[in-house]
């Protein structure tokens, strides 16, 4: 991605953010999947696209061209992740890859990626201090699992940079152990197979947790 893009890129990802401290509905969406901990929001830099980025675009010129290229804007000028809850995706040496979105309701989940470059990984900047990651299948997992206050949690997502770039990272930082947390058996299975083809000395930790990560955490605080 061009120092360009990068920059326009970061306003919009600044523009969401103010969109979701200013949002009841965005924040009281991610509390009820057992997110509660506004520090959170404040370090993975949570975002709402309130529909506001439009009204104060030019017509046309370099930030429309730019915003289009990205994927921000889609060619009709429509923006891509209105209406979402947002999350940017850094690479390990802090330059942001990607934009994970979902729909800020609960009618129906879908979830949108955008990827700028290779390497966005969300929460990528664990390895630096443990040795020991889990895996979750979701970026919503992991941050519940941050929430209860275990911040060492990866998610895979092969709609950004596939098993790859986690197995790279993993053995860049000499990761010694993966408790894989993939609720899907057979998603997990083809990750754990992976991992362990890319990651020799990697030890993997197959967990099933019962129901889901937030029912998990919340029966054991009851």
């Amino acid at each position: 991605m061009t120092p360009a893009n990068s920059k326009y890129v970061n306003k919009v990802i600044d523009l969401y953010q103010k969109g979701f401290i200013e949002s009841k509905k965005a924040k009281s969406y991610i509390y009820n999947k057992g997110i509660t901990t506004n520090s959170i929001f404040i370090s993975y830099k949570a975002g709402y696209a309130d529909g506001s980025l439009l009204n104060i675009l030019p017509d046309d010129g370099e930030i429309i061209d730019s915003l289009k290229k990205t994927g921000i804007l889609m060619k009709n000028g429509q923006e891509y992740f209105k209406g979402c809850v947002v999350f940017p995706l850094y690479d390990i040496n802090g330059n942001v890859c990607g934009i994970y979105g979902f729909k800020a309701d609960n009618k129906q989940f879908k979830d949108k990626y955008l990827v700028f470059q290779d390497g966005g990984i969300f929460n990528c900047h664990s390895v630096k201090t443990h040795k020991e990651i889990i895996l979750t299948d979701t970026i919503l997992d992991a941050l519940v699992f941050i929430n209860a206050g275990i911040k060492n949690v990866i998610p895979v997502n092969e709609k950004t940079t596939g098993i790859a770039s986690h197995a790279s990272l993993f053995n860049q930082h000499g990761i010694e152990t993966v408790f894989n947390c993939i609720k899907d058996k057979k998603t997990a299975d083809t990750v754990s197979k992976s991992l362990k083809e890319e990651c020799r000395k990697l030890q993997i930790v197959p967990v099933s947790l019962p129901g889901s990560i937030s029912s998990f955490f919340s029966s054991n605080d009851n």
